[in-house]
């Protein structure tokens, strides 16, 4: 069987989605390789055509994976969304995949959904056609960029090929880092500083609490009635 193309590439909008497709982009470097995952393909030098750098980039693109946040149609006020304008990179981008053949996969971010058919371009109708995936930048982010992988090896790397030369793999467990995101640690830190509140407090009345006693004590010795001198034994 012929081998297809093997290069995977985020398209992604930085206003929307750029911090959580960093963060994909390494889990994908780490997986497939470095030389074999690409964004930011809008970064050309000066004076080239995006459409021929494109066309060239795309010549080898085993997928592309449309990283959609809440607010990837990018609506401006009083003007039409960017993704309608048929000059915006991330149109071209996708549409562009789609003309090929490419295969098309949509990421959705944090609880994104994908846009209706009103709000797109005609010639981005078929995205809402594929099958997407939700990405969760919080505890679940490893586990689906897990099931992404397995999904993209079938597209990109059917033949099973070892990745190039990738980052060393991050000592933490996933597991380990997913439960470190969860924690919400502006909330864990005002608990520590009421428990030590109420440690002190508590402290303060134990010390009170003792000087009252030893304060008692003292009173009680100084009311005593006095001891009256032994009497000299009567004579008989």
């Amino acid at each position: 069987m012929v081998r297809g193309p093997s290069t995977i590439i985020l398209s992604y909008r930085r206003e929307d989605s750029a911090g959580v497709t960093g963060r994909i982009f390494d889990r994908l470097a780490q997986e497939f390789g470095i030389d074999r995952v690409f964004m930011d393909i809008d970064s050309m030098p000066a004076g080239v055509d995006f459409h021929d750098h494109l066309q060239k980039i795309l010549a080898g693109c085993g997928a592309l994976l449309v990283v959609i946040g809440k607010s990837w149609r990018s609506q401006r006020k009083g003007q039409p969304a960017r993704i309608m304008d048929p000059d915006d990179w991330v149109r071209i981008e996708v549409e562009t995949a789609l003309e090929r053949g490419i295969p098309v996969v949509p990421l959705l971010i944090d609880g994104a959904a994908l846009p209706s058919r009103e709000q797109l371009p005609e010639s981005l109708w078929p995205l809402l056609r594929r099958n997407a995936l939700p990405v969760d930048s919080g505890r679940d982010f490893h586990a689906q960029l897990s099931r992404l992988v397995r999904d993209l090896r079938l597209q990109v790397d059917p033949g099973g090929t070892a990745p190039a030369a990738v980052a060393p793999a991050p000592s933490v467990q996933p597991a380990a880092v997913a439960a470190i995101e969860a924690i919400n640690w502006r909330s864990l830190g005002r608990w520590i500083l009421l428990l030590t509140l109420i440690i002190t407090i508590g402290a303060i009345a134990i010390n009170d609490r003792k000087d009252d006693d030893r304060e008692k004590v003292d009173v009680k010795i100084d009311s005593a009635p006095p001891v009256p001198p032994p009497q000299p034994p009567s004579s008989q």
